[in-house]
């Protein structure tokens, strides 16, 4: 048995509890820097967790992804929640509070002392977990649906945090999806889930549909007992998703949330535009309106394309969309809604080679949108295949969020190939985007000069864009120090650097780092 082995109650217990902080190398060096010539943008980078650091007890694993925050009860710290994106047979394995022992991706909390913004604690974030039938998980066949005993959980990728009582949620809840589709052992599509932070317990979203989940923003919906999230399902030509439902409030976790017996529609162009070929350059815009989509047929259950419960898989709900004419974007990523407009958000749709030449580089669009009327207007903020961007600006826009201070930080994930990103000889980067005029500048890069553990090779060298910046929250409100202070919170995946200390597929998997970036005007 892998040594790291440990209960999640252990780990809560340890979490909780505080214990001493067996930091690696985490203060040594940071995996991002500051891009050359643009000083006059200047960011700090103080990095928080180095993948190997053991943290009283805990040691995190690796490919730290989506991350969401909350004012801990103590008022000194704050909790951070961080994804895993690990392969569903990755990963040292870890116990449930009942016994049931899993590998694969996976949640873990942080608790940062605020002054000093180091780590005080750390351990997993649930203890519990309930499947698609609302049963709690006694066997990993609950999770992976293909009979390995192990196998858990499939590339949590990116996450949302939505704290009680915003845009109609009654329960602070983390949002997440797996990013699984037909070459996982999740081979019906990933789930959506949701953690109740209160009780420590993960809950499979069964309603949402199944899909390749990268993330879901909640927008406001027009009736106040209902909820309304947009999806974006991590898959060339899928469409973009609005999942709408009715609160109860003598409900479960998920029936009070809304998040139960929804409804899940996509995005059509009123013109019936279909693809980027009809859509496309920097302030282009397009009406629209979200249409129904059946993402469960219980008399199918169990026949081909439909799970046991008759919820269509995530390629025949993905068709099934595109068949009704909604818009088939590139590949879509991350989404974020606007903090001073929540009938406004941005996505992201990183394009790719091969299948839509007008979208290659990647795309940023805003979402004007009116959920009571399912209508919405796409507008292109950045479009990174107009000339004047393409290797120079933006280059495969993945993960990112909406500021505070009204600007979009968007991190780069090389879609486009190894001949093409980077020619510039410039690093996956870190970009700082107006809202309004859709102007970006480059805030941080990747330094591949980091090689932390000390122990480890990168096997991806010479290769520009090999390791990308996963993952980035907002966090000024809970750290920021001084009057207009911006602090967020980004992480590295050092996709090459997987020997040494790090010890593989099996136990850490890859290294990486969860790193502040604050900038004083």
């Amino acid at each position: 048995m892998n040594t790291r082995l440990i209960s999640s109650f252990a780990a809560l217990t340890i979490l909780l509890a505080g214990s001493m902080v067996v930091a690696g190398e985490s203060t040594i060096a940071s995996m991002l820097t500051s891009p050359a010539g643009e000083a006059q943008y200047a960011w700090t980078y103080k990095p928080l967790l180095t993948i190997g650091d053991n943290i009283g007890g805990y040691i995190p694993p690796g490919v730290p992804d989506g991350m969401g925050v909350l004012q801990s009860e103590d008022p000194d710290m704050v909790d951070i929640y961080i994804n895993h994106e690990l392969h569903e047979k990755r990963g040292y394995p870890y116990q449930l509070a009942n016994g049931t022992q899993l590998t694969g991706a996976r949640i873990s909390r942080l608790s940062v002392n605020r002054s000093t913004r180091e780590p005080v604690s750390a351990g997993l974030a649930y203890s519990k977990i309930i499947d698609r039938q609302g049963q709690p998980v006694t066997s990993a066949h609950q999770l992976n649906e293909s009979g390995n005993d192990k196998a858990g959980l499939s590339r949590l990728c990116s996450a949302r945090m939505i704290e009680a009582g915003t845009l109609g949620f009654s329960d602070h809840i983390y949002l997440t999806g797996e990013e699984a589709g037909r070459k996982d052992s999740h081979g019906r599509g990933g789930s959506a889930w949701a953690l109740n932070t209160a009780t420590h317990t993960l809950w499979a979203i069964p309603d949402i549909g199944r899909g390749a989940w990268e993330n879901m923003t909640p927008v406001q919906h027009t009736h106040s007992n209902k909820i309304a999230l947009l999806l974006g399902d991590d898959t060339p030509g899928a469409p973009l998703y609005l999942y709408t439902g009715h609160k109860q409030a003598d409900g479960n976790f998920l029936e009070r949330n809304g998040l139960a017996d929804g409804q899940l529609h996509c995005w059509r162009a009123d013109n019936r535009t279909a693809t980027p070929a009809g859509f496309h350059g920097t302030g282009q815009s397009l009406n629209g309106h979200f249409v129904p989509v059946i993402v469960r047929d219980p008399d199918q259950a169990g026949k081909l394309g439909y799970d046991n419960q008759g919820y269509l898989n995530g390629d025949r709900l993905r068709k099934q969309a595109i068949q009704s004419g909604c818009f088939s974007f590139s590949r879509p990523e991350d989404l974020h809604n606007d903090p001073a407009n929540p009938t406004r958000a941005v996505f992201s749709s990183t394009g790719r080679i091969g299948l839509y030449p007008d979208d290659y580089w990647g795309t940023l669009y805003t979402v004007d949108i009116d959920v009571g009327k399912l209508t919405a207007r796409l507008r292109i903020l950045y479009d990174s295949d107009d000339r004047n961007h393409r290797d120079e600006g933006i280059r495969s826009p993945d993960n990112l969020t909406w500021a505070a201070n009204n600007r979009i930080y968007v991190q780069e994930d090389n879609a486009i190939g190894f001949g093409f990103f980077g020619t510039n000889g410039k690093e996956a980067s870190i970009w700082e985007v107006d809202t309004n005029t859709g102007d970006a500048r480059r805030i941080a890069m990747i330094d591949r000069s980091v090689i932390l553990p000390k122990d480890g090779h990168d096997k991806y060298t010479g290769k520009t864009g090999a390791w990308e910046s996963s993952g980035i929250i907002d966090v000024s409100n809970l750290f920021a120090k001084k009057p207009g202070q911006t602090v967020l919170l980004a992480n590295v995946q050092a996709h090459g650097i997987r020997d040494g200390l790090i010890g593989g597929k099996k136990d850490l998997v890859q290294s990486g780092q969860l790193i502040f970036l604050t900038h004083t005007p």
